[in-house]
């Protein structure tokens, strides 16, 4: 029987993110209510998912669902990246993000006064950081 595209890439992304996270199959189906040899299958292509399934996989991977299903990986929310990491790291990654953010308006704020070049207003908004 000839699979379906669809199920071959919506598998092959499953299986991307799976592996990328180093989660066992059978960890991840167990979690998802599912068999091993079901989550084997769907990651080949050789089977579809219901709708259900696809959703406890996205929540158990801390992947969007617009990523499993049209592979587009450039829309990913801030908490979904930060579902990687260790809560240990967390504070420290949001205070850099708030600094980086700063950083940002202030460089808005000196381009928007008749600062011509980016790099000017790049190096006196770390003066003012400093």
């Amino acid at each position: 029987m000839a699979r379906k595209q669809i199920n071959v890439d919506i598998g092959a992304r499953i299986r991307k993110e799976r592996e990328k996270q180093k989660v066992p199959r059978e960890e991840l189906a167990g979690r998802c209510g599912i068999s091993p040899y079901f989550e084997a299958d769907l990651e080949r292509g050789n089977v579809g998912a219901s709708l259900s399934t696809i959703k406890r996989l996205c929540e158990e991977l801390h992947i969007s669902s617009d990523y499993v299903l049209w592979g587009d990986e450039e829309k990913r929310s801030v908490s979904e990246c930060f579902a990687y990491v260790d809560d240990n790291y967390k504070e420290l990654l949001l205070d850099i993000l708030q600094k980086e953010i700063e950083l940002i308006h202030s460089v808005e704020r000196q381009t928007s006064l008749g600062h011509t070049s980016l790099e000017s207003a790049m190096s006196n908004s770390e003066m003012d950081t400093n």
